[in-house]
């Protein structure tokens, strides 16, 4: 069974009291009333007014709060935490009942993991993102997922459906995680290459599971499209197609999967694959112990291993993966912060298509492209990258050519 390396374990962590993941300098001010005016449990959230005057992003955010705290409902088998006013005229807010946890969740402000990758520098930033505006054009992306929402705006009509491989021959993501995916790599405002192509690559039932031989026949899908441009290319004497793919996904070792995902590296579709979720040797997952693939860990907003992130010589580079956001599947505007190995390797998978789409003529092999990416990392400043782990982390600019 292969199951996402998604937000899914990183907020059961947070939801039981893992609280250390928050960092006091990103909170949200807690105003309390004199004592006798207190009503435990019950809160008002105003919104600042650059952030609330954006009806878009204001719902957007409302959204996620419901959503997050209609999954601690769930795991504590309660309906404690509810939005049960909404203002929305002349100021932005909202007000009802939360936990601790929800609470801390609220209070949280997230950056944007894309502007991290852009930098050389130590420390949590703030900084903007650096970027070339054709940075991915003429690039296609794989994504082996959950499905895409293919009719959002940031992808501006640069997404497109591939294949279906689960049960479920629905090809749109009903869950979110793919689509969120997409977004950080190729998404005009949320993405790292926002010229890159997203082709989806639906391996993953309703229940966020999958079987290798799924996950199989979407490389062979891959792999073949890709042989068939490159076929095409050569006999019309156009450039090359320059394929990427994205696995945010993990099994146990498997030769068969990792065999499978080593030659679509060399045929020219070049996997970034994400470490994985339990704090353990990435070695012991499949496909991150790929030899031949790009496997990414996850840092914090202050260059911190995740606490979730898996680490290892099967690690090849780390990328922002704490509260990141991006794309959603409920509507076409939509966007939600998740976390993960899953939020960090798209980071790299669209890094990877900037730097194929200044190649020139050919794509750059796997051998040659993996090489670029660690090489050009900004080095030394993660702490506690795991025993064993690389100090990199990844930098969307391109060395020289």
């Amino acid at each position: 069974m292969i199951n996402l390396l998604n937000v899914s374990l990183f907020i059961s962590a947070v939801l039981a009291g893992s609280q250390h993941v928050f960092n006091q300098v990103n909170m949200a001010s807690l105003i309390t009333p004199p004592g006798d005016l207190v009503i435990p449990g019950r809160y008002i959230v105003m919104l600042k007014e650059s952030a609330g005057s954006n009806k878009q992003k204001f719902n957007s955010h409302l959204n996620f709060v419901k959503t997050f705290a209609k999954i601690a409902n769930t795991k504590a088998n309660s309906n404690t935490n509810e939005i049960d006013q909404v203002y929305d005229g002349e100021f932005f807010g909202y007000a009802g009942s939360f936990d601790e946890d929800v609470l801390q969740y609220i209070r949280y402000s997230e950056d944007n993991g894309i502007n991290k990758c852009s930098r050389k520098t130590v420390g949590k930033g703030p900084y903007n993102y650096i970027y070339n505006p054709d940075g991915g054009k003429g690039v296609s992306v794989y994504v082996f997922d959950t499905g895409v929402n293919i009719y959002h705006e940031d992808f501006e009509g640069r997404a497109q459906y591939g294949i279906v491989t689960s049960p479920n021959t629905d090809p749109k993501d009903n869950m979110g995680h793919g689509t969120h995916v997409s977004g950080t790599i190729a998404g005009k405002t949320l993405g790292v290459a926002k010229k890159a192509n997203i082709i989806s690559v639906k391996v993953f039932s309703q229940n966020g599971t999958s079987t290798a031989s799924g996950f199989l026949r979407g490389i062979s899908f891959a792999v073949n499209d890709h042989v068939n441009k490159t076929k095409l290319a050569k006999a019309n004497n156009t450039p090359l197609p320059k394929s990427v793919a994205n696995a945010s996904l993990g099994t146990g070792v498997s030769l068969t999967i990792n065999n499978a995902v080593d030659t679509s590296n060399r045929v020219g579709v070049t996997f970034i694959v994400s470490a994985g979720n339990v704090n353990k040797d990435a070695c012991l997952y499949s496909p991150a112990s790929s030899p031949t693939s790009i496997c990414v860990g996850a840092i914090d907003n202050y260059d911190v291993r995740s606490v979730y992130s898996n680490y290892g010589n099967c690690t090849n580079i780390f990328g922002p993966g704490n509260f990141i956001r991006s794309t959603w599947y409920t509507s076409n505007n939509s966007t939600a912060v998740l976390s993960g190995t899953s939020m960090a390797s798209p980071h790299v998978a669209g890094i990877v298509a900037i730097y194929q789409s200044f190649s020139g003529p050919k794509p750059y092999p796997y051998d040659v492209i993996k090489s670029l990416i660690i090489n050009n990392g900004t080095t030394g400043l993660i702490t506690n990258p795991g025993p064993l782990s690389p100090n990199i982390i990844a930098y969307s600019n391109p060395p020289p050519s």
